[in-house]
């Protein structure tokens, strides 16, 4: 009896929603335990255990999205039937740039463009797989066909390890990307770079005066010039000084191997030909010097990792890129699809490694 009262309660109540994102929602929690089993069941295909927590969360996700049931239940069913997916030869996993929401989306349109988009931003840090997972990390592994978080590296596709950097757009639609740095170790002290960054250019004849005016050895509360970090003005200010008032390039070459290998303490004896690479005409070269920084961040990051490639992920539009050598980086640069972002800040040592990649 109590059960016939309160499924006629339901009824009445169901009757009288006039709301089509209410009755999407009643129908989700009505027809949940469908959604979940298939859930279920994608979770131990692709992550070879089930884990309840994050199940409640992707559910969650999937009844906020607004899509209809239908749409839902055949998105769930195409992933486990590996319908739904990318993988190395779709989106060539290759060096190269290519788009996996695109990708995946070829039975769906927008509407699953935007859920991918949804899930890459809404599912990701402590999900029960180890370390934090990045945005777009989990998505990646749920639509992708020999994809699986990896244990050096973010994922393993197809046997290859691959790092995960993403870009994604914050607070007053700015964009952010990740950093080339290993979080345990390899990384130099900013506050020591800039002490020895210091007493080379005083000894080599830039006058104190000059250096205070950029806020070295401290920033100053009225300084009007920025000072010598790792960015499009902070490489501008360094090379303008250094080339005004360095008379030898061994001495500009010295003043970047103290660089280099102060940030970069493990680096291998192959600095030598990028240092040279940003010497122009006995002089130092600021775009060369900002690339030439990330390249060089770019190797060593790779060899301490023990990655193989890095893919350039962007959660917004779904772009990709591919990179297994610091070349194709370079390119990336040059072409205008990777932009370096967030610089480096001797004053600041929480961001270390390279600058920012925000992917285009």
């Amino acid at each position: 009896m109590a059960i016939e009262l309160l499924r006629r309660e339901a009824i009445e109540l169901i009757k009288n929603i006039n709301h089509e994102d209410q009755l999407r929602s009643a129908i989700h929690i009505l027809r949940g335990d469908e959604i979940n089993s298939i859930i279920d069941q994608i979770f131990l295909e692709k992550f070879g255990q089930p884990n309840d927590q994050l199940k409640d969360r992707f559910s969650a996700l999937l009844v906020n999205s607004g899509l209809d049931f239908n749409i839902i239940k055949k998105y769930l069913t195409h992933i486990k039937q590996n319908k739904l997916s990318w993988n190395s030869h779709i989106c060539g996993i290759m060096p190269g740039s290519k788009n996996i929401y695109d990708a995946t989306s070829t039975d769906f349109g927008h509407d699953i463009n935007l859920l991918q988009k949804q899930i890459a931003y809404g599912i990701r840090g402590q999900i029960g797989f180890g370390p934090d997972q990045g945005p777009g990390e989990f998505m990646l592994v749920l639509h992708g066909t020999d994809v699986s978080f990896a244990k050096k590296g973010d994922l393993d596709i197809s046997g290859v390890k691959y790092e995960i950097k993403t870009t994604v757009v914050g607070k007053k639609n700015k964009r952010s990307g990740g950093r080339l740095h290993h979080s345990s170790h390899g990384y130099g002290s900013h506050s020591e770079v800039k002490v020895l960054l210091y007493n080379h250019m005083k000894k080599s004849g830039v006058p104190e005066n000059v250096l205070a005016e950029y806020g070295w050895p401290d920033k100053l509360t009225q300084q009007h010039i920025g000072g010598f970090n790792i960015s499009l003005s902070g490489t501008e200010n360094l090379c303008r000084v250094v080339n005004k008032w360095y008379r030898k390039k061994s001495d500009i070459q010295e003043l970047l191997l103290i660089l280099m290998t102060t940030v970069f303490p493990e680096i291998t004896p192959l600095l030598s030909n990028s240092i040279l690479a940003i010497i122009s005409n006995g002089e130092i070269n600021s775009t060369n010097l900002l690339l030439h920084y990330n390249l060089i961040a770019f190797d060593y990051y790779k060899e301490l990792a023990g990655f193989d490639r890095l893919m350039l992920f962007n959660a917004e539009n779904g772009n990709t890129a591919i990179v297994d050598h610091k070349d194709q980086m370079c390119d990336l640069i040059h072409n205008g699809q990777l932009h370096l972002s967030s610089g480096i800040d001797w004053n600041d040592e929480r961001g270390k490694g390279s600058c920012q990649l925000v992917l285009r």
